[in-house]
């Protein structure tokens, strides 16, 4: 790059490396460049955008420079921008919702991203459906922020509306459990938003599911902004919220460990991501979130992201609370180094990936610092980190602009080699909002295809692809790949490795997420015939009765009816509906209720494929 930096920052050229992936303003500059750079790559020029927005386009530099911060309303009307100015171009909002989730904010400006321009713009009426319950939610939270900033108690306002809380709640819940869009994110961000205004009515309600329903794993993730909201202000309500908080957390963290036995997706691990979030004068509660992080750290059983993301939490708690130096912190740390390099013996499918958490652990530890970044000082003679090494210098031949490339190749390595969980998801959800998937997507690709890639890291890039929500090609064809290679291991197998099931388990839920969102049906129906003959073996394997199976089975449940299709005129049943009746009877309880709550909803009298809020009926 040539020119100063005053030069470069008014051509937009400025460049956006992520030196931190804790740094969540930089994520965000990061997306907003990258938006602005596949608009200007549409014709579009940051200047044109600039006439559209609030601020003009100096301050528009600025924002990007890290001068002043992207406003949330500028970041919708970039969003707003991108479609109107460059309809066919996929990928071009969601900022104003990602700026949101970084920053964990509740007021009016923030209100605004959950309602994207692009709801409007070819929706069906199923995801009209979603939207109208999301602009409910946005509306009481309005009237709420309202009353707040008046002054006046809130209390004659949630009684009036109880009714229609209660409502909106249990359908936020549903929204919530599907597939992990943009909307799915914010109707959790939502529900912890409500809580804060209308505890007793929310909380209860979303116990029940994350204790009683196939999808209430992703409950985790509200609770944890409740958590958060509680602890963004300590007067007023924030402070009820706190008090009443505490022992209801407390409580459901003792008994995490119970309900991951049930979770249809223990290894997503958003109960850990709770359990660090956790301020750090709750530890005198009766549970210690110490414990708990350091009992799934060492548990053989618990799946390799689940460990890591323990692991790493201890630390970062440790950090936080300013103990990092304390003789029993560094001893506790010492012994989780030894214990995942020595844990061969106990999981050897996962070794080498054991080896890496405790390399990176024991840098974070050695260095003092709160998460790995640089992923060239923690190079390793690993076939499996030669195969990254392989894809990074295939992404770095894409034609991914300057300011954002290097960025962009920093976030793909966080994506498969940061082992704090919350930071690897948020990499994730940083390079979609900015829009540069497929030529990540090809790179995770590459992963996949790698003979040098172990079955851990292929779990890694199969759900980042998932999670990415890009339907293209190359995402279709490697995630139909990843789940036949993964079904072929598990049927060939004589003596199946957690490692092989959990893979198995990862792809099956990689397609869901994919595939099932609203919007997604014709991709979803390719996909899914592509599969027809693996999923109708799955099902019908004597295998699937096994204990050790029951993931297996959940996912199976999870991809069947999010991937359900209308029924073809004169054939009898769809695929999914045929599956899911023999499931119904699978001797998994939580596989046979998740089968027959679909079944009860999903599919109409009339042969069609009724959306997830018809539960609600």
């Amino acid at each position: 790059m040539t020119g100063s930096a005053g030069d470069a920052a008014t051509s937009g050229r400025i460049e956006h490396p992520i030196a931190d992936i804790g740094g969540h303003e930089s994520l965000v500059r990061y997306a907003a460049a990258a938006q602005l750079a596949r608009l200007n790559e549409a014709d579009i020029s940051q200047a044109t955008v600039a006439k559209v927005l609030t601020i003009n386009a100096a301050n528009l530099s600025h924002c990007l420079a890290g001068r002043q911060k992207f406003t949330i309303q500028t970041l919708h009307e970039i969003d707003k921008a991108g479609v109107a100015l460059a309809p066919a171009l996929d990928h071009t909002t969601g900022l104003a919702q990602f700026g949101v989730r970084m920053r964990q904010l509740l007021d009016r400006e923030s209100l605004t991203a959950s309602v994207p321009p692009n709801y409007f713009v070819g929706t069906t009426a199923r995801s009209e459906d979603e939207l109208h319950v999301m602009t409910q939610a946005a509306g009481i939270l309005d009237r709420f922020l309202t009353v707040e900033k008046a002054g006046r108690p809130i209390a004659a306002l949630r009684d009036k509306h109880a009714g229609q809380i209660k409502d909106v709640v249990e359908r936020l819940i549903l929204i919530a459990g599907a597939p992990p869009t943009p909307r799915n994110v914010e109707a959790q961000i939502l529900l912890g938003s409500l809580a804060k205004y209308a505890f007793e009515i929310t909380f209860g309600r979303l116990e029940d599911s994350l204790r009683h329903t196939a999808l209430g794993f992703r409950v985790w993730r509200a609770l944890t902004k409740i958590l958060l909201l509680s602890q963004a202000e300590q007067d007023g309500h924030g402070a009820y919220l706190s008090q009443v908080l505490k022992p209801r957390v407390s409580r459901l963290l003792s008994e995490a460990a119970e309900i991951r036995n049930d979770s249809i997706y223990p290894g997503r691990s958003l109960d850990l991501e709770l359990a660090i979030a956790v301020p750090l004068r709750w530890l005198g509660s009766p549970t210690s979130v110490t414990d708990l992080l350091y009992v799934r750290a060492t548990n053989p059983q618990a799946t390799l992201r689940e460990r890591a993301t323990a692991a790493h939490g201890l630390w970062q708690r440790a950090m936080a609370a300013g103990h990092a130096e304390h003789e029993n912190v560094q001893a506790r740390m010492a012994t989780l180094i030894t214990h995942f390099r020595e844990a061969e013996e106990q999981r050897p499918d996962i070794a080498s990936g054991l080896r890496w958490v405790a390399t990176t652990l024991d840098h974070v530890v050695h260095n003092r610092v709160n998460l790995c970044n640089d992923w060239q000082q923690m190079r390793v003679d690993e076939p499996w980190f030669e195969a990254i090494t392989k894809a990074v210098e295939m992404l770095t031949l894409e034609n991914i602009p300057l300011q954002v490339r290097e960025g962009t190749i920093k976030l793909f390595e966080h994506m498969l080699l940061q082992n704090a969980g919350v930071e690897r998801r948020t990499a994730i959800d940083a390079v979609s909002a900015g829009g540069y998937v497929e030529p990540v997507a090809r790179a995770l690709s590459q992963v996949l295809r790698d003979s040098r890639t172990e079955s851990w890291m292929r779990i890694r890039a199969s759900f980042a692809l998932g999670f990415m929500q890009h339907r293209s090609r190359t995402t279709a064809r490697s995630l139909i790949s990843a789940c036949r290679d993964a079904c072929d291991a598990v049927c060939r197998a004589d003596s199946l490795t957690e490692s092989e099931i959990n893979e198995l388990h990862t792809a099956l839920f990689a397609i869901g997420d994919c595939y099932g969102a609203v919007g997604a049906e014709q991709d979803a129906a390719n996909v899914r015939d592509q599969l027809s003959e693996h999923l109708e073996h799955l099902v019908d394997d004597d295998r699937l009765g096994d204990e050790r199976m029951f993931p297996i089975a959940r996912a199976l449940v999870y991809l069947l009816t999010f991937t359900a299709q209308p029924r073809d005129r004169g054939a009898p049943k769809d695929l999914s509906q045929m599956l899911l009746e023999k499931l119904q009877h699978h001797n998994d309880r939580v596989t046979a209720d998740f089968s027959k709550w679909a079944l009860r909803f999903r599919f109409g009298e009339n042969g069609e494929v009724r959306p997830i809020l018809h539960a609600a009926r």
